[in-house]
Parts: structure tokens; sequence; C-alpha cells
């Protein structure tokens, strides 16, 4: 057991198979359905997948994937927003194909979004799979045409934009207009948005996420959007989208 109920299945492909294909599983005929808009997406593999642990689950989860499934612990971090904490740590599949950002809450401290999850979802699990673009304006434009709903942005995390960094890849007015986060780490920068979710219980979701040279995942954001929030609500503004 990985964690939660999750299991993992080893797979034994033929020799010369690769790791994709219908060669791979017998029985299969070759997809004929194509999907028109997926030229139009821009969406290019999968960044990241996104775990939410019991407290107490960190350590041993991250064990077992070092063990059992040979990853490896790339990054570790601490993010305190408020009066509210979170623990991370990112395992990495040997081969680089496979990445899981796992999170265990702070329960010494005010319960949070990963608390709301654990207690919604019933245990540990699967909370977001983010998704690689090239150019997240034009991936957020094509997938909001096709019906997909973003969260909205307070407006006063992008007046505070500037005094944090100087974006690169897009325009302030163009991050504004999609609602698009961005952050820094010591190798570049990233730009990310998540989707609202649609499951049931609210415990699922998407993220799209472009990457300009940063490794980490975007944790500059949970602040810079906590400092927002409480700085609109201090004018008196309402705030849009951050909890639906």
């Amino acid at each position: 057991m990985a964690f939660g109920d999750v299991v993992h299945t080893f797979v034994e492909r033929p020799r010369g198979a690769g790791i994709s294909g219908t060669a791979e599983m017998p029985g299969v005929g070759e997809t004929t359905h194509k999907n028109p808009g997926a030229s139009t997406t821009g969406l290019t593999a999968i960044d990241h997948i996104a775990v939410c642990l019991e407290p107490g689950h960190l350590e041993p989860t991250v064990e077992f994937y070092q063990r059992v499934l040979d990853f490896q612990a790339v990054y570790s971090e601490r993010v305190v927003v408020g009066s509210q904490a979170m623990d991370s740590t990112v395992v990495r599949s040997a081969c680089g194909g496979t990445t899981l950002t796992l999170i265990e809450p702070d329960t010494s401290r005010r319960p949070g979004q990963i608390d709301a999850y654990l207690k919604e979802h019933r245990g540990s699990g699967v909370q977001h799979i983010a998704f690689a673009t090239d150019d997240i304006v034009r991936t957020v434009s094509a997938t909001r045409a096709a019906g997909v709903r973003f969260l909205s942005t307070p407006r006063a995390y992008y007046d505070g934009l500037a005094a944090r960094m100087r974006p690169l890849r897009h325009s302030v007015d163009e991050l504004r207009a999609g609602d698009v986060l961005a952050d820094e780490d010591s190798d570049g920068q990233l730009f990310q948005i998540f989707t609202r979710s649609v499951h049931p219980r609210g415990t699922f979701f998407l993220e799209l996420i472009e990457r300009r040279g940063a490794r980490t995942f975007g944790s500059g954001n949970i602040k810079a959007l906590y400092e927002a929030v409480e700085h609109q609500q201090a004018e008196g503004q309402p705030v849009i989208g951050t909890g639906e």
C-alpha cells in the first residue's frame, strides 16, 4: 500500500515494446478517435501529482517510495501561511518520468486546506494532477473556451506581484486577465493556475503549469494569495473564487 487505499501495479512489457502505444495492451486495437482540441491546448505532459497525507504519514510514505520503487527525495519544504502550516517532500522516479509532491498538515496549528481535504476525502489521496504547458496564457485561453472553469485570483495578488518578481515570459496584464499565478526560485520562474473542482466532494482538481527553469512548485504563491486575500478583506472588497 502506497498511501490511503492506493496501490501500484507492476506491468511486464514484451521485449521491444515502448512505454506507450497499443503494443503494450494485447487485444486492444488502434484508437481512431481523435480529440479535435488536443492539438490546440498546448498540454505536453504530466508535471507532477500532489498527494495529501494524514498527519504522521509523510516520512513513512517517502521511505516507501525510496525503498520499494527506488524513487529519490529531491526537495523538502515547510510552508507556513498565517496560523497554518504544512510539510512536503517531493519524490521522483529514477528515470525522472514520475514526480509526486507529498504533503502533510501540521496539526499543532490551525486546520487548513490539507486538513479539509483529508476530512472530505476520508483519508490520504491525490489532491491534484498538474499538466505541463509551454505557453500557459494560450493554454488557459484555449481550455477556458472549451468549458474548463478556473479559480479566480484576488486583484490584490497582482497589485503585489511586481514587488515580488518581474515576470519574464508573460506580462502582469496577461497574467491578470487569465488569473494565472507567477512564482520563481533560484533556477527560474513558473506560471500556474488551478481548475475548479468538479468532484462530488470537491477533493480533486487539475493544475496547469509552465516552467521557465523553476524546479519548485509555487509555494510562494500560497503565501502571496493568503496575503492578497487578507489585504482585500481588510479593504472590504469581495474575495472571489478562493474557496469555491
